[in-house]
């Protein structure tokens, strides 16, 4: 059995667990514990304390991008666990930003804590199997089309600041005999560009659940849709074209493109959020 448990997300319908704009998952398989990115701050640690789940037991973290609402809280994980690796892939200790006609706003990992930590963080250029049944995928190609909302979205190189092209993403899958488990973390390559990567690799394995945001709202406001409803709505036939099990999302979906894929995807799509725990 694996269970799989939302320590933070955008929403709660806890009373007694907070939220905030990011990402952080456990993962407990085979007497292991993963985890699967850290939020934007410590607020996965109270979360998790409340929940019974001791982190300082993590065996490894895996940091989907190098985005702050998804490895913001590593300092604070690092305090409390003295063991567990940190994989990431190569270029998310970048400079990122997002960019708009007001604003400058840098959504960076922290370079201190990077910097502190270089004996406990791993980047990753290449697929990989971390450990049995655990593997990083990245090099994701774009068949289809990326979220929209990665217009806004800038990688700083010296002086200038280049469209991200999110080559500093990966996935994370656990195989075991029931199929495979994936995790997208924010899917700025495109929730379809992914899963179609997981496919290649694994041609002969079923999904039988998927994890993580879509990035189809423009952050903060979670009823905006950076894509117009036709095209959200044919995301989610492609979804159910594959042979999937369950979609769990969230984050950076957004509550109005998850209400047009719900009208799409029916009993096949779920919201993942704060304090939710499945067996699977």
């Amino acid at each position: 059995m694996i269970k799989v448990s939302c320590l933070v997300e955008n929403q709660s319908q806890k009373a007694d667990l907070a939220s905030e704009h990011g990402l952080s998952i456990l993962i407990e398989i085979s007497g292991k514990k993963i985890l699967f990115d850290t939020g934007a701050s410590g607020l996965f640690l109270k979360n998790a304390k409340k929940m019974g789940i001791k982190l300082e037991e993590v065996d490894l973290v895996v940091v989907s991008h190098g985005h702050h609402d998804h490895g913001g809280g590593l300092g604070s994980f690092f305090q409390i666990n003295h063991k567990a690796p940190v994989f990431m892939a190569k270029g998310a200790d970048k400079k990122h930003f997002k960019i708009s006609d007001s604003s400058r706003t840098d959504i960076s990992l922290d370079k201190d804590i990077l910097g502190t930590y270089t004996d406990r963080i791993h980047f990753l250029n290449s697929p990989l199997e971390l450990k049995p049944g655990l593997y990083i995928i990245t090099g994701i190609e774009q068949t289809h089309p990326a979220p929209n909302g990665n217009k806004l979205l800038f990688e700083k190189n010296g002086d200038e600041f280049l469209e991200d092209k999110f080559h500093h993403e990966l996935i994370m899958v656990l195989k075991d005999k029931g199929g495979l488990l994936v995790f997208t973390g924010c899917s700025h390559n495109g929730i379809l560009n992914m899963l179609d990567k997981v496919t290649y690799k694994f041609p002969d394995a079923f999904i039988k659940a998927v994890f993580g945001g879509f990035h189809l709202m423009l952050p903060p406001d979670p009823d905006s849709m950076a894509m117009n409803r036709t095209e959200v709505g044919k995301i989610g036939e492609k979804l159910l074209q594959m042979s999937l099990g369950m979609v769990f999302t969230g984050h950076c979906t957004g509550n109005k493109a998850y209400g047009v894929l719900k009208e799409v995807m029916g009993d096949k799509l779920q919201y993942f959020s704060t304090g939710d725990v499945l067996r699977l």
